[in-house]
Order: structure tokens, then sequence, then C-alpha cells
């Protein structure tokens, strides 16, 4: 079994993230599975300075081991300043929806721990197809939150 630090350096991993292109998207869904491979998005974030500004902090804390709340008290002031922080509305420019949305602790805790966990992820899987096993076991996390599906495939091997 291979395991990585979640804040392991590998050049590779780094390369993963400093290479997604900024896309704005409205909802988080509109781009679907290997794209999300390719492209850094935040859900209702309409400024691609300010999405820009957040994938950077973002790559800078994975290169330097930053944890969440000091990630938190680096990018805040930037989002204050850009006005996505706390009650904001967005409008979703090819229709024109607009929605009040909030924009604090928690929400930039889930942007914060996907990102960190896609690249982990992204550095595992890696590690994993340059091993010279033969076979490995998929273990869910079997808490409250696992989905059904993940349950399913638990130990499958």
């Amino acid at each position: 079994m291979i395991y990585n630090s979640f804040f392991s350096k590998t050049s590779d991993t780094y390369k993963y993230i400093k290479e997604k292109k900024p896309q704005l998207h409205f909802d988080y869904d509109e781009i679907m599975h290997e794209t999300h491979n390719r492209v850094f998005t935040i859900a209702k974030m309409s400024d691609i300075d300010l999405l820009n500004d957040v994938k950077t902090s973002l790559e800078n804390a994975y290169k330097n081991g930053v944890n969440f709340e000091d990630w938190k008290k680096q990018i805040t002031p930037t989002l204050k300043k850009k006005g996505w922080f706390g009650k904001t509305k967005v409008v979703k420019r090819e229709t024109g929806e607009k929605k009040e949305i909030y924009v604090g602790s928690r929400r930039l805790k889930t942007i914060y721990n996907t990102n960190m966990r896609t690249i982990y992820a992204k550095s595992r899987y890696t590690g994993q197809m340059l091993s010279s096993a033969t076979h490995f076991r998929y273990t869910a996390v079997m808490d409250n939150l696992t989905r059904a599906k993940h349950r399913g495939m638990h130990n499958l091997v």
C-alpha cells in the first residue's frame, strides 16, 4: 500500500493544480467529470481576477503546507476588497439570474478542503499507478457522509 503526505510536495502534484485553467461557472456541476482535472472553478464566482487570486492562494497553501485557518486569514482581505465575502449578490451572466449567497468560514472551508483533497487524491493516484503493485483495495471512510455507492465498494480489490 502506498501512503502520501497530505502536503506532499511532489512536483507532479503541484504542477497539477498550477496547470488548471481558471474558468467562470455559476454552478459547479456545469462542468463534468474529467473537465474538473483541467479546469479550476468556484461556483458563483463571476470575477476572473478574483478566481485567479483564490487559485494562486490555494497553490501557495498547498506548496507551503498552509492549514485552513491560516489560508482563510490570508484570503479574506482579498475577498472583502473585491466584494465576495459575507452576504453578497451574484448574477449568472448567461441568463441574468440573480442569487444571494453567503461567503463565510463554512464556504471557504469547502473551497479549501475540496481543492486540497483533490490534489492529495491526484498525488495518491499517480503514486499508485507508478508502483509495481498488481492489486489495489478501495477503502471508504465509512462515516455518515459516505455515499451508498462508495460504501458498497468498501474493501473491493
